[in-house]
């Protein structure tokens, strides 16, 4: 389906995976069918969503426009409330990002402030800049289901010189309940992705310098380091029975690793806009029929014919 005349800048499902949300640079939030790909609906946001989330029921989305708007839509409802943060963040330096808390509180971060809604639905915000860790903008923000708050900041790799002082790779984290913090240093370049473990009190970080770190969060000890990428981490996610991290990365290559020992578990390459070759390590792979125009296979030096091989290692089974 051709969502957009334009980027897709956000997109997101629902929690029981039935909806997908997508916010396009131009200007519209669209909400589809998983199953039909039937438009439910159109809404029109002044600068174009730059981060989506559905509450925990996935009868609200919340999105942050680039113009410093947050935008509700009700999914069974006409109903869309507009609200402006606090503070002039009309001019973005980073890009705004959204999360909800334990108890379906909206938490929104855009350039070097942090404001808490009461819930998706409502209005209230309080500001919390003191919660950031030095003026450059926030560039990710993720919130634990027991109510720990990661939040990392900095400028993208080409502006990396620009960053403050001990600031480049570190990240914030610190509880709502205790107001304890804590500061975690791992990477080597500003941290691009965070996403926390459903159940175990497990973060893991994303950086421009292509690596994952898998954090304690009881003590904020580093865990593992993961060289996933072979250029920035961009996204993060569990999968929803904890057991393995999805990443995805700009060298246009989706990764999974084992959630406890951060070993690769599966790589996933596009072929095309519709189809895909996935490896696993112990060289077996799964193959969408038009992905396997990608497939070739090599030992040292010399290339085989598809044919040679592909009974043995095509393992859909797996």
């Amino acid at each position: 389906v051709r969502a957009h005349q334009d980027y897709i800048h956000a997109i997101t499902f629902d929690p029981r995976g039935t909806t997908i949300a997508t916010g396009g640079i131009d200007g519209h939030v669209r909400i589809f069918d998983v199953r039909s790909l039937a438009l439910l609906r159109d809404v029109k946001v002044e600068g174009g969503g730059s981060d989506l989330q559905f509450d925990s029921l996935g009868l609200n989305l919340a999105c942050v426009t680039t113009t410093g708007k947050v935008t509700t839509i009700g999914i069974l409802s006409d109903r869309v409330v507009v609200t402006m943060l606090p503070n002039d963040v009309s001019q973005m330096f980073g890009e705004a990002k959204l999360a909800h808390g334990p108890q379906d509180e909206l938490f929104v971060a855009a350039n070097e402030h942090f404001y808490g809604f009461g819930t998706s639905s409502t209005s209230d915000t309080r500001t919390r800049p003191s919660v950031t860790h030095g003026p450059n903008p926030i560039q990710a923000l993720a919130i634990s289901k027991a109510g720990d708050v990661a939040i990392s900041t900095g400028l993208n790799k080409w502006l990396a010189n620009s960053l403050t002082p001990g600031n480049k790779g570190s990240i914030l984290l610190f509880n709502q309940r205790t107001q304890v913090s804590k500061t975690l240093k791992g990477h080597e370049a500003s941290v691009r992705a965070l996403a926390f473990h459903k159940k175990k009190p497990l973060l893991a970080s994303g950086s421009f310098d292509g690596t994952i770190v898998l954090w304690n969060t009881a003590d904020g000890a580093l865990k593992k380091r993961i060289a996933a990428h072979s250029a920035d981490v961009l996204g993060l996610a569990f999968t929803s029975d904890g057991r393995y991290l999805a990443s995805i990365g700009g060298d246009l290559v989706a990764r999974l690793f084992d959630a406890e020992t951060g070993a690769l578990a599966a790589t996933l390459v596009g072929v095309g806009r519709k189809d895909f070759v996935m490896a696993r390590p112990d060289n077996t792979y799964f193959a969408s029929k038009g992905g396997l125009r990608g497939v070739a296979f090599r030992q040292g030096t010399h290339v085989f014919p598809f044919d040679q091989w592909d009974l043995q290692l095509n393992r859909p089974d797996k």
